[in-house]
């Protein structure tokens, strides 16, 4: 029996009308391409896995008796998914015609390259971040540096900035107007909501850490394909929508747990005592971006966002 060309994870828990919106974007999309899909419901009780079974009879159906998290869901998938290739993909994205078809294309095509990210978008068109660098003292300076400089001077002197110290400009919080998103570029990590590779690399460094429950797993298996010797590339030339978002206190209650996760990342590959000087310069940058929000706010160049901006730095300085 043939294997199938790609295997689809989807981690569902409580989002009944997203993952259905999600699988019928799959089934369109990824017809002709040979494919498996495995959704993981982690012990969701709002009449998901009823929905999934009986609209999408094609989807192989993991049903949990507990909420495992993202990782965990993930590494109960692998252990059965057979495809040569492997999407890990969020319950509430949307995946356009064509659009997985050219993700697919693109990573085989170029052996080098064992992970693949794409272009996402909100359901307001704005793009997200999807890439980046691993985390260091370094570029968490200079990164939240060029933000505060970008919002009081523009994008010039932050891409002279980055030519002068070497660190890229990522596609990070305010950032994200200065990114590029149809250009293709190497990075450090790729976002989980999409993420393509080949069965080999989760083979070669393991699955999901399932010491992190929620945020920080991806960056995290990214690192070690790094280390490994792979490649990671953000690809330009497709685009999934990723709805996220939700309300302001749910933003920076999200926005908290993508730190929190940044933190024990950086414990987990530095150390405890470093970590602490990570989580300080966070607080110390949290600072300096609240300033940066404030001068801009008085020199006329606020954000139609600046409560909620300010509200999320300070809830970071808090952390």
């Amino acid at each position: 029996m043939s294997h199938p060309r790609l295997s689809i994870v989807v981690v569902n828990w409580n989002t009944r009308a997203l993952v259905a919106r999600c699988l019928g974007s799959v089934r369109r999309t990824a017809r002709d391409l040979g494919v498996e899909i495995l959704v993981v419901d982690n012990a969701s009780t709002d009449g998901s896995p009823e929905l999934i079974s009986e609209a999408f009879p094609e989807v192989c159906l993991l049903p949990q008796c507990e909420n495992l998290g993202f990782a965990r869901a993930v590494n109960a998938a692998l252990r059965v998914a057979t495809g040569t290739l492997v999407l890990l993909l969020n319950s509430d994205t949307l995946v356009p015609p064509g659009a997985l078809a050219r993700c697919v294309s693109a990573l085989e095509e170029d052996p080098g390259v064992d992970v693949l990210g794409c272009r996402l978008v909100g359901e307001d068109g704005r793009v997200q971040s999807s890439c980046g660098l691993f985390p260091s003292l370094r570029t968490l300076w200079w990164q939240n540096a060029f933000s505060v400089v970008f919002r009081l001077l523009g994008p010039r002197p932050v891409r002279g900035l980055s030519r002068l110290t070497g660190i890229p400009v990522m596609p990070v919080k305010a950032l994200v107007p200065l990114w590029d998103p149809h250009r293709s570029a190497d990075v450090d990590w790729v976002s989980g909501a999409f993420l393509l590779t080949r069965r080999e690399v989760f083979d070669r460094v393991g699955g999901m850490d399932e010491a992190f429950w929620l945020f920080g797993e991806d960056i995290d298996w990214c690192r070690r394909v790094r280390l490994s010797g792979g490649r990671v590339r953000y690809f330009g030339g497709a685009e999934v929508m990723h709805v996220g978002g939700g309300s302001t206190a749910e933003r920076v209650e999200s926005d908290l747990r993508h730190y929190r996760a940044s933190v024990r990342l950086y414990r987990k590959h530095h150390g405890r005592f470093q970590a602490a000087v990570y989580r300080s310069v966070l607080a110390a940058c949290a600072g300096f971006r609240l300033v940066g929000w404030v001068l801009a706010r008085a020199a006329g160049r606020g954000s139609r966002q600046f409560r909620d901006r300010v509200a999320r730095e300070w809830a970071l300085i808090r952390l």
